[in-house]
């Protein structure tokens, strides 16, 4: 309503406070995100055009986390590696310059499945232990387990190899 009437100022102020308390809140709704950044962006081009790409970028990444394309893209980079696709899945991987902090365990994830298939364990191994120090799903974590016991026999790390193992017996 305050951008409707032409109050700059008080738009600002309310998307400011809705924002705030949306990323505060117990329901956090990524709507709300992408709709107060966007009016926040316009603000800025009355108010103070510095503010302008921070928010700009803000809603970017809200309408981003809404459209499920970065979870779609790793999920389909995955697929393609499964499939001996590995040149396809890298291609895909990487137009993904940044991921939400949920999927970067499994961006590490798929990243450290295409070095196994390329034969770069050792860079694999790094990437496996990026995505097992994330946040990975409780099956994601299966998954984990057993590519770094795979690199592990790979690299003749039975001890390793014999640990990953036992941490899939625990965790399953």
């Amino acid at each position: 309503n305050a951008i409707a009437s032409g109050d700059v100022n008080a738009a600002k102020e309310y998307a400011d406070a809705a924002d705030y308390y949306n990323k505060q809140g117990l329901y956090y709704d990524v709507k709300i995100d992408a709709e107060m950044s966007l009016i926040l962006s316009e603000c800025s081009l009355i108010l103070d055009i510095s503010e302008f790409e921070k928010n700009a970028l803000d809603y970017e990444n809200a309408v981003k986390n809404m459209s499920f394309s970065d979870r779609f893209a790793l999920a389909k980079a995955e697929y393609l590696i499964r499939t001996g696709e590995p040149e396809l899945a890298k291609k895909l991987l990487d137009t993904l310059a940044s991921v939400s902090k949920e999927l970067q365990s499994k961006l590490s994830y798929v990243r450290g499945l295409y070095l196994m298939h390329t034969g770069s364990h050792q860079q694999a191994m790094e990437e496996l232990k990026q995505a097992e120090k994330g946040s990975p799903g409780e099956l994601e974590k299966i998954q984990i387990y057993k590519s770094l016991e795979k690199c592990c026999l790979e690299l003749e790390d039975y001890k390793g190899a014999y640990y990953y193992a036992s941490k899939q017996l625990h965790d399953s």
